[in-house]
């Protein structure tokens, strides 16, 4: 029987599911391995949107100091991070250097990729590695619960949009169900595991959501800008991971700006990060 695209919608995001669960289940090395992987295929498919063919030593540098980064919050030294971006940013440097004097061109575009690469990506995903597993599942739930929500609302009622020009599919209604679904969660959660108010929770919820429509405009301008409809074809359904995951990249760092500003919404126990740090005795 033929599966059609919403069915391999489904399989995929399923069968997607499995690998970050194992990681928040093991945590530890496993987490920071699938994290890895993941940081890199996902890295990887954004340079390949700007460097069709070419720029592999680039690549390749991007993926080590992606490596670094993560590193950098396995030691949880704040000047190993300040260490590692200055390396990228080395890096860029002198990949630009180097070929502006062998092309006597200003080819400052490479070097802007390759280091907003480095932060989209890397720098954002090293933040589950400082999280309990409770934080990751809610992190993980919020972008899912707003991106299925607004799909199915704005595909059945959907008829005014948001913002045509960059998304042309996105509407108000799909945008307040995924922000209800979202907020809905964050509150259930909150309930069962916080210790903040549950308004807080929902507020939170809000804010997720949010940050999570910000990043699929961005990514889709991103894309419309390039002239492309997918960032990859890796998922059946889905395209790239970069469009399963655009909504979570800016939900993850807003989630832990608002930990850091407000404890409460800690969930679980605040001590037991899955990833123990690494020291140097």
């Amino acid at each position: 029987m033929p599966v059609n695209t919403h069915q391999q919608r489904i399989i995929t995001g399923l069968l997607a599911l499995t690998i970050p669960a194992a990681g928040i289940f093991c945590g530890g090395w496993v987490l920071l391995t699938v994290l890895l992987i993941f940081c890199g295929l996902t890295l990887w498919e954004f340079y390949a949107l700007f460097w069709t063919q070419g720029h592999l030593r680039l690549r390749s540098a991007g993926l080590v100091c992606a490596g670094l980064l993560f590193w950098a919050a396995v030691l949880r030294d704040p000047t190993w991070i300040i260490f590692a971006l200055l390396v990228s940013f080395w890096t860029g440097g002198l990949a630009f250097l180097f070929r502006f004097q062998t092309q006597r061109e200003i080819p400052a575009r490479d070097a802007m990729v390759f280091l907003f690469g480095l932060v989209y990506l890397p720098l954002t995903l090293h933040f589950p590695l400082l999280w309990n597993s409770m934080e990751i599942v809610l992190v993980l739930l919020a972008a899912m619960a707003g991106d299925t929500a607004a799909y199915y609302a704005g595909s059945l009622w959907g008829r005014k949009k948001i913002w045509p020009a960059v998304s042309p599919k996105k509407s108000w209604v799909g945008s307040i169900a995924g922000m209800s679904a979202t907020m809905a969660l964050t509150v259930l959660l909150g309930l069962a595991f916080g210790n903040a108010p549950l308004w807080a929770f929902a507020l939170l919820g809000a804010v997720l959501n949010m940050a999570g429509q910000l990043g699929d405009f961005f990514e889709s301008a991103l894309k419309r800008g390039l002239g492309i409809k997918d960032s990859g074809t890796i998922l059946p359904g889905h395209g790239g991971m970069l469009d399963r995951v655009d909504s979570l990249l800016f939900i993850i760092p807003v989630y832990a700006l608002a930990r850091e500003c407000a404890p409460l919404l800690i969930l679980g126990n605040h001590f037991t990060p899955l990833l123990s740090p690494v020291t140097g005795s």
